[in-house]
């Protein structure tokens, strides 16, 4: 079911989130929301081949997101697929591509 380009696949033993259009701050309470239920798996995929924009308060979304698995399981698998080039580029400037694992959108069916 899609809601504002967002749609949920739960699978066990881990959890797969698919997220589209523009995550920014004017859904950051959204997207916090649609997060939350990941944090009781211990590995979490997000499709992200469908979003189009990024910013940081999305960024600041998956960072707490990590942290509350660390804290519920001491550590995070959080698989990133699918990202455009240039919001790619967003999580490289950041720092974050070596903290959050990075897979193409071919490699999305591979997942974990």
């Amino acid at each position: 079911m899609y809601d504002r380009g967002v749609l949920v696949h739960e699978n066990a033993p881990f959890a797969r989130l698919r997220l589209g259009g523009e995550l920014d701050f004017s859904r950051k309470d959204e997207l916090r929301a649609l997060l939350t239920p990941l944090v009781a798996e211990a590995t979490a995929i997000l499709d992200m081949r469908s979003v189009r924009f990024l910013d940081t308060s999305a960024l600041a979304c998956l960072i707490g997101l990590r942290r509350a698995m660390v804290a519920a399981h001491g550590s995070a698998r959080i698989v990133i697929a699918g990202l455009r080039p240039e919001l790619l580029r967003v999580f490289e400037v950041a720092g974050l591509a070596d903290v959050f694992e990075m897979r193409g959108g071919a490699e999305i069916r591979a997942a974990p």
